[in-house]
């Protein structure tokens, strides 16, 4: 490895592996916030925003009994929510397949992307769904989108309430944690990481996902 590379080591979600992130060329960098420029959306009030988000995987279930911080920055984009076992996939959509998936019954809805690190360093992208067009929001996701803002100036630890239908959020004492240290990566980055390298960005009808709702699984590619 030369003076001019560094490397990143991020935790995934089960503790498992470790991956080792070399500072891309700056060529391998534009490509990588072209697509981001393709794929961000920007929510009422939050044009021109900053954003600064990084994780290896995008997953709808908060740290397990654990606090962690978010990170001050958001980015929205479309998604789609697929189940695939006991798990939820997320796939990034690019605007131009919008009208493709709409048209065989598939709708790509909003979300605003959390980064989140627990206290022992893992980190992951919480994705939260907007409202509808009409505003409804149901309490689980609007507590859930409360919860993760209160994380961006204090470590927190949710906690269901299924009682009530929705999310509780018990802060730590004050000082308990140092500061967080998010992973300095770019958000075009990000992308290809959690999407694109993954097989998670719909990008073209030859998605295999994409054929699969349109029943051309079986047909050659």
């Amino acid at each position: 490895m030369t003076s001019s590379e560094k490397k990143v080591s991020i935790e995934d979600v089960a503790g498992e592996t470790e991956i080792d992130i070399t500072t891309p060329s700056d060529a391998q960098l534009d490509e990588d916030e072209a697509m981001l420029r393709a794929l961000r959306i920007d929510l009422p009030g939050t044009a021109n925003a900053p954003s600064g988000i990084v994780s290896i995987s995008v997953t709808d279930r908060f740290p397990k009994r654990e606090f962690f911080r978010c990170h001050p920055d958001t980015v929205a984009m479309h998604l789609i929510d697929h189940v695939a076992g006991l798990e939820t996939e997320f796939y990034a959509v690019v605007p131009a397949m919008l009208a493709e998936l709409a048209s065989i019954g598939i709708d790509a809805m909003p979300y605003k992307l959390f980064e989140l690190i627990t206290a022992e360093g893992a980190v992951r992208i919480i994705p939260c769904r907007q409202a509808d067009i009409d505003g409804s929001q149901n309490e689980w996701t609007r507590t859930r989108e409360i919860a993760l803002t209160r994380g961006h100036k204090s470590w927190v630890r949710i906690i269901s309430d299924r009682a009530n239908g929705r999310y509780r959020v018990f802060e730590a004492p004050p000082n308990r944690f140092p500061d967080p240290v998010f992973p300095d990566l770019t958000w075009g980055q990000l992308v290809r990481l959690a999407f694109k390298d993954r097989g998670r960005l719909i990008d073209s009808p030859n998605h295999p996902l994409f054929r699969k709702w349109a029943g051309r699984d079986g047909d050659a590619a």
